[in-house]
């Protein structure tokens, strides 16, 4: 069913410090400061690629082609931490926002949940 997901924000901070690496490798100068930010920001999205896992706060939009058949939507990329809003279009082709009263997230699980309360159901 899922059709897509994008990060829209990317993280704005790395899991380790420029002084970090360079204290661990024993890099005094700043020479090589723009290779290793570069090669800090392409190890943490190699382990996040390889884990199926967000290390570190961003955003995304995740895209289905239709309405799931059960209750709930698990949504990739643990761990959750809210969700803005789900939308859809309807049948005129206009950009709705499903109401945030009919749904729950559960971010405690992993993956996360978007969850039908009772007595709701998917436009």
């Amino acid at each position: 069913m899922p059709n897509g997901l994008q990060q829209t924000t990317a993280p704005t901070s790395e899991p380790l410090t420029l002084t970090q690496v360079k204290n661990h490798l024993r890099i005094d100068d700043t020479n090589s400061d723009d290779e290793l930010t570069l090669l800090l920001a392409a190890a943490r999205a190699h382990v996040e690629t390889r884990t199926n896992r967000q290390l570190m706060r961003a955003t995304y939009t995740m895209t289905f082609d239709r309405w799931p058949s059960g209750n709930e939507i698990a949504l990739r990329m643990p761990p959750l931490e809210s969700v803005t809003s789900v939308t859809y279009y309807d049948e005129n082709e206009a950009s709705q926002t499903f109401a945030s009263s009919k749904y729950h997230v559960d971010t405690a699980t992993e993956p996360g949940r978007v969850v039908l309360v009772d007595d709701e159901s998917w436009p």
